[in-house]
């Protein structure tokens, strides 16, 4: 870091100020994300990068009964659009809900 390209690295440093990661590019061709442990800002700006904050995803397991009486169980992600998601309850197949919202965090890199 030089008095040219400081207000580069400003977002960076207002970052570790704040409590969060900072990540260092460590592939060449294809992007690595490392954790820093000691921000030194020897690379170019670009080098780095905040951590992302981890995906969240959540879903429900519900009790459904087909036209012939068979039970049946369904989980209905958060992702599906609500319109559809409110018709799962409203159908006479619906029984009730198993489980309460079950949320997880999705694995890095996973939309």
């Amino acid at each position: 870091m030089n008095a040219s390209n400081a207000k580069d690295y400003l977002p960076l440093v207002q970052a570790l100020i704040e409590g969060k990661t900072l990540q260092k590019n460590t592939g060449f061709e294809k992007e690595r994300w490392e954790d820093v442990v000691n921000a030194h800002f020897s690379d170019p700006p670009k080098s780095y990068r905040i951590k992302p904050e981890p995906k969240k995803q959540s879903y429900r397991v519900g009790l459904f009964k087909d036209d012939e009486g068979i039970f049946f169980t369904y989980s209905i992600d958060e992702i599906i659009n609500y319109n559809v998601y409110e018709t799962y309850e409203t159908k006479k197949t619906f029984v009730r809900w198993l489980t309460d919202r079950i949320e997880y965090t999705l694995p890095e890199g996973d939309a």
